[in-house]
């Protein structure tokens, strides 16, 4: 079934926001999502406790998210390879029938820029499907 994904992301001094559509499957305790981003191929698995994010193309990421821990993001490919440390203040997960709301906040690599991130994906409507 496809899926509605909405990325809506905040930092300092900068909003961003992605429409796109991607498939939802479920996995142990959470959610599975597959989508593309900018041509890139992308996938979250979620839960209460964690979220992995990976994206591979043009923009390789790997990067893991635990509320009250500091972990790794991990990017590039091949020997343009680099990692900064991720502070999770904050995830909050909730999902049902028709899809699952993510919201993170988290300080980014070694400025500790504070970034707030709502991703939702919810199953298409017959409407919006034309």
């Amino acid at each position: 079934m496809n899926y509605k994904v909405i990325i809506r992301s905040e930092g300092r001094g900068w909003t961003d926001e992605k429409i796109t559509e991607g498939k939802v499957s479920q996995v142990k305790n959470g959610v599975r999502l597959a989508y593309s981003l900018d041509g890139d191929g992308c996938e979250l698995i979620a839960n209460a406790k964690r979220v992995v994010q990976k994206r591979s193309g043009d923009q390789c990421v790997a990067i893991e998210f635990v509320e009250g821990k500091i972990t790794k993001c991990e990017i590039g490919s091949g020997s343009f390879r680099g990692s900064y440390n991720i502070f999770t203040k904050s995830l909050k997960f909730a999902s049902g029938k028709n899809g699952f709301k993510l919201s993170l906040e988290y300080e980014n690599g070694s400025d500790g820029e504070l970034i707030k991130l709502v991703l939702t994906a919810y199953v298409k409507r017959d409407l919006e499907k034309k």
